[in-house]
């Protein structure tokens, strides 16, 4: 899975985007960044565990960005406080239909 991780330039709020190929990293934030939030790094993620734990690596060519050692700490926090808070994941835009983005 990809990732992008952004930070608003006047509040510090950050934003987790998250999308598949065959999106690029840039068109995964473009939303998020039309709302004035600056991509701060980005790469790849994957579950290793069931708690579940991530691990970010990589790099986006779209973007210019690698991932941050944190990366992988932030995408485990951000996804337990949106299960825990029972809040639903804003998921960008796909240019192609997907099941997945049409379920609410």
């Amino acid at each position: 899975m990809k990732y992008v991780l952004l930070k608003h330039p006047a509040t510090g709020a950050p934003r987790v985007c998250l999308g598949l190929a065959p999106d690029t990293h840039e068109q995964i934030c473009s939303v998020a960044r039309r709302e004035g939030f600056t991509p701060v790094s980005a790469g790849f993620c994957r579950v290793i565990d069931a708690a579940p734990l991530f691990e970010c690596y990589g790099h986006s060519d779209s973007l210019g960005l690698v991932s941050h050692p944190d990366d992988s700490r932030v995408l485990a926090v951000f996804y337990h406080q949106t299960v825990q808070l029972g809040l639903r994941v804003a998921v960008a835009p796909r240019l192609s239909p997907s099941p997945i983005a049409n379920n609410p």
